[in-house]
């Protein structure tokens, strides 16, 4: 007798393979699935962070208050890392600070950033569906290689006949 799908499927043994197989393909994909959902995928919410002013009139305000929107920096900026930069120069002419606070004016003690900023996230549900999707896609990879394993071991062809 020529071994081809219909020949396994007519052991019972075959058909329980395909139920479990089934079943744990399911049980997976789902499981993957609900775990990239559940990761809370956050992007940085630029326009809604929100600026805290150190000292002087310690305003707050938000980043979207202080640059329009055709200036609206790529990268959070930081008063000691990015020194004199126009975005940070912009920040603290927006909080009203005439005079930032040195080491030559003030030798000792701890100096403060003349601002900090709060950082804002938002979830990003297209990430998680692209995530969800590709997920999906190698488990359905995996297991159809399972599958061909499976069919060289018990038939001896990759693509057996029906």
């Amino acid at each position: 007798m020529e071994k081809t799908i219909s020949y396994l499927n007519s052991k019972i043994w075959y058909r329980f393979i395909k139920v479990a197989y089934t079943l744990l393909f399911l049980v997976i994909s789902v499981t993957v699935i609900f775990s990239i959902f559940s990761e809370n995928i956050r992007v940085l919410d630029m326009p809604n962070s929100q600026v805290i002013c150190q000292y002087g009139n310690e305003k707050q305000l938000l980043i979207k208050e202080v640059f329009d929107k055709d200036e609206m920096p790529n990268i959070l900026p930081n008063y000691y890392y990015d020194a004199n930069t126009a975005l940070s120069e912009k920040i603290i002419k927006s909080c009203g600070i005439n005079e930032v606070i040195t080491r030559s004016t003030q030798p000792d003690g701890f100096i403060s950033d003349p601002y900090r900023i709060e950082k804002r996230y938002k979830n990003n549900i297209t990430t998680a569906l692209l995530y969800s999707l590709l997920s999906v896609v190698i488990t359905i990879l995996i297991f159809e290689i399972v599958r061909r394993v499976f069919y060289y071991i018990a038939l001896g062809t990759i693509k057996p006949k029906k």
